[in-house]
């Protein structure tokens, strides 16, 4: 459960990752109405890089830690920019899919179910019959 103010720090770099005094104050993506309540879903990265902050996670690794920090405060849901080894985006299926499962693990490790969303923008896979193999296979 939630407590507002909602603070979370990242885990790797100790400064002030988001900050909401209460739900009707947090911006759209990080609490969405759902059935059951009050969802919490966090985007780590996005489509950018350490370019445009430093404390994005790029690695695999560095993703894990951050989304542990999220789900032991509350997160539920994920939405997901996939990176390969050299920190671009892809939706390459063999590097999705251990991402998924590494988020799924560290999730069920502090006892959380998790939504996953994936983005398939244009920009990752211009090529709209590849993309979409890639998002089918």
């Amino acid at each position: 459960m939630l407590r507002w103010p909602f603070h979370l720090r990242s885990p790797r770099t100790g400064r002030e990752a988001c900050t909401a005094s209460s739900p009707e104050q947090a911006p759209p993506c990080w609490v969405r109405e759902c059935s059951v309540g009050a969802m919490l879903q966090v985007t780590p990265n996005g489509p950018w890089g350490r370019d445009v902050h430093s404390a994005i996670p790029v690695s695999l690794d560095e993703l894990v830690l951050d989304l542990r920090a999220c789900f032991e405060v509350g997160a539920t849901g994920v939405h997901l920019h996939v990176r390969d080894q050299s920190g671009a985006e892809t939706l390459h299926p063999a590097i999705v899919g251990e991402t998924c499962r590494r988020v799924r693990e560290t999730a069920e490790e502090v006892g959380v179910s998790v939504e996953i969303g994936l983005t398939t923008g244009a920009w990752i896979v211009a090529d709209l019959a590849e993309r979409i193999a890639m998002i089918r296979e």
